[in-house]
């Protein structure tokens, strides 16, 4: 099952994730010839998944451009990172556009919605433009009627199955995706008052508010690493954290801190905040999982080519490997699901998986690893 293709493809994922770490990090002030030279004999092929699984398309660009680099790599290179920085790019503006909407729309009905993630950057205007999908709003209970039934009047249709903590709403054609929270927890447990309360109205986007900083960069790290423990700490992960950051106050990141301190998932929370926000070069603590859901991702793709028929679940395995969850957090049912004959097929489902495949998993990262320490000519 692990085939050549899938751990030369793995590594050569891994080199394109370290050589944009590294460019992302030291911008103008070094030329690393040889290292762009490695990078560029990597088919295009992988460079489109490695788009596709770490979205950092818009800043490599303009740190490549920025730095005089971009013209030393083979013009099919170069003109991916552009389409791709060009569409990361207009998604954000049409997030910019649909969120401005929806704050028109919530202050016409006395709605105070509140932008999370990317769709607050994208309104406060970060440059480069950092890769978003959706349009995340949280609201209390009471707005949430408000803005759903804005939404259905402007034909968004509403998802039949959704997470606990979340309706998603598919678009019209032209719109983004928006995904309407009642909380940030995905047990769907409620949040603290003093959220809601501590929100500050987002001056260039009338009628939207944002959480304090300090809630915000928690909600970041906690999404990042324990609301999503199906996929690895994205480049795009790293960049948002680092964008907020840059925008706090001493006394908020000391709030963080603190807060930080007597969390359960502090040390972690910790090396990720430290890792975003470093403006040296270090080693990267996320390689490991990385290569793990990689793996996962070129696994799943293989396994749909060859049987045509429903993968295991790659990614919930990757995340058993990576020591990310345990059984148990796969299996653990949220606040506000009901048990279900769906339930317990998909718990099933995840068992199975993370039994058959974990070990696959570990086979894939050790023969990725062995790739990637050795010289290319013995390759």
């Amino acid at each position: 099952m692990i085939t050549a293709l899938t751990a030369d493809t793995g590594a050569d994922l891994i080199r394109l994730r370290r050589w944009a770490l590294t460019t992302l990090r030291a911008g103008a002030t070094v030329t690393p010839d040889r290292a762009d030279a490695a990078v560029a004999t990597i088919p295009l092929s992988s460079w489109t998944m490695f788009f596709i699984l770490e979205r950092c398309a818009s800043p490599l660009l303009a740190s490549l451009v920025r730095s005089g680099r971009l013209s030393g790599f083979p013009d099919g290179i170069t003109r991916l990172v552009k389409a791709e920085a060009a569409s990361e790019t207009r998604n954000v503006l049409r997030a910019e556009r649909d969120a401005r909407w929806i704050g028109v729309l919530a202050e016409s009905g006395g709605a105070k919605p509140i932008a999370l993630k990317g769709v607050l950057a994208a309104l406060a205007g970060a440059s480069p433009p950092l890769h978003l999908f959706d349009i995340d709003i949280l609201l209390c209970d009471s707005d949430s009627t408000v803005l759903s039934t804005a939404l259905a009047t402007a034909n968004f249709i509403a998802a039949p199955q959704n997470e606990p903590h979340h309706v998603y709403w598919r678009p019209p054609v032209g719109r983004m995706p928006v995904e309407l929270h009642r909380t940030i927890n995905a047990d769907g447990s409620s949040v603290d008052s003093g959220l809601f309360w501590r929100a500050v109205p987002i001056p260039e986007a009338p009628g939207l508010y944002r959480l304090a900083y300090s809630d915000q960069m928690l909600h970041l790290l906690h999404h990042s690493l324990v609301h999503h423990s199906d996929r690895h700490i994205r480049i795009r992960d790293l960049l948002l954290i680092e964008w907020l950051a840059a925008r706090m106050s001493t006394d908020e990141r000391r709030e963080v801190d603190r807060t930080l301190a007597a969390s359960s998932h502090g040390k972690a929370f910790q090396t990720l905040l430290r890792f975003a926000t470093s403006d040296d070069v270090m080693d990267d603590p996320y390689e490991h999982e990385a290569i793990l859901f990689f793996a996962a991702t070129l696994l799943e793709r293989d396994w749909h080519f060859w049987t045509g028929g429903p993968a295991p679940a790659w990614h919930r395995a990757a995340a058993i490997a990576a020591g990310r969850t345990s059984i148990a957090g796969l299996t653990r049912p949220g606040s506000r699901h009901s048990i279900s004959v769906g339930r317990v097929v998909r718990t099933f489902h995840y068992l199975a998986s993370a039994t058959v495949c974990s070990p696959v998993l570990l086979i894939a990262r050790r023969e990725v690893r062995r790739r990637l320490s050795a010289p290319p000519s013995s390759m």
